[in-house]
């Protein structure tokens, strides 16, 4: 323990050293620049601190209405979206699928688009009395690729004025847009009454937020997102439009 503390401490001298000898190799320093701006410093850091309030959004709900039963049965409806022999999912036999929590539930369709590598499926949960709209996250370098697209949030949302999202996740939900659209009302028009579910996990959670608004806004549709690990979807004009046209969203984290 001694022999560790001494050689510890030489390190530390030695580093101190040659910080120093690193400051002494400045050629030049201009005192009078410096003292200009340490003034300005001291003048900036003088000043008294200015808060501003953050944007209100409209209250949704409270975390008293979460209900863990609800977000174990969508979790696993995101977790089966992985899964690599989709007829599984179709015919609804994959690990995932036969967990208790997700019994009642039936696919009905399985929509997939080859140049970004895009999968969502459709279906209905009789049990619960909903339909569901589930998105995949990343699944290949396709995905990945236009997952680091996520910074340029340039992408106008349908209709919605000053809502932009981001340019790769719209990408990716754009493509099957229309077909997830008529694929729902097929679904409606069998189920009137059941409540619309859109659900996905890490990507497919920023395109299945996308798709709330969307559909929420352009269809009129109250529906629920739930959403685990997702990362950003928009700017802040997409989550003002997030809050007035999806009815009740959950984003849980892990």
């Amino acid at each position: 323990m001694q022999v560790r503390t001494v050689l510890i401490f030489i390190s530390l001298s030695l580093t101190v050293a040659g910080d120093l000898i690193v400051h002494r190799n400045v050629p030049y320093i201009d005192t009078e620049q410096l003292e200009i701006e340490l003034n300005i410093r001291h003048q900036v850091l003088s000043k008294p601190y200015e808060f501003t309030p953050p944007t209100p959004y409209k209250k949704i709900g409270d975390a008293s209405e979460f209900d863990v039963s609800n977000a174990t049965r969508f979790v696993r409806y995101a977790v089966a979206s992985y899964t690599k022999n989709w007829n599984e999912i179709l015919n609804w036999t994959c690990s995932d699928c036969r967990a208790p929590e997700v019994q009642g539930f039936m696919c009905t369709h399985l929509i997939h688009d080859n140049k970004t590598d895009t999968l969502v499926y459709l279906g209905i949960n009789t049990n619960h009395r909903e339909l569901v709209i589930v998105w995949r996250g990343t699944a290949g370098e396709l995905n990945l690729l236009l997952d680091l697209e996520f910074w340029k949030t340039t992408k106008p949302l349908d209709g919605i004025p000053k809502a932009y999202t981001a340019t790769g996740f719209y990408d990716m939900y754009h493509v099957a847009q229309d077909r997830v659209w008529n694929a729902l009302l097929t679904n409606i028009a069998k189920y009137k009454d059941f409540e619309i579910k859109i659900i996905g996990h890490s990507l497919g959670g920023a395109i299945s937020s996308i798709n709330a608004v969307d559909f929420g806004y352009n269809g009129k549709l109250n529906l629920s997102s739930y959403t685990f690990g997702s990362p950003r979807s928009g700017d802040k004009g997409f989550t003002l439009a997030y809050h007035d046209y999806c009815q009740q969203h959950w984003r849980m984290t892990h």
